[in-house]
């Protein structure tokens, strides 16, 4: 469903080490923002223009990194 405003949530979710800690690898939330929000640009909605709120946080490390969004109307 397309949105006229689009209110997107994420997490960002390091990778795992195989000792079960987070890699030493710093994630720079800045730079993730502008990715992530072209990334998903034609796939969670039309265009990025329709952002009215962005919440991205770095949350507990998984096997090989990822992210976990939830989208919704604003």
């Amino acid at each position: 469903m397309i949105y006229n405003g689009v209110q997107l949530i994420a997490t960002l979710h390091p990778k795992r080490t195989a000792s079960g800690k987070a890699s030493k690898t710093c994630i720079d939330l800045d730079n993730c923002v502008k990715v992530l929000c072209d990334a998903l640009q034609g796939v969670c909605y039309a265009n990025d223009k329709q952002l009215r709120h962005i919440s991205l946080t770095i949350g507990d490390p998984i096997s090989g990194g990822g992210i976990s969004i939830e989208i919704s109307q604003a």
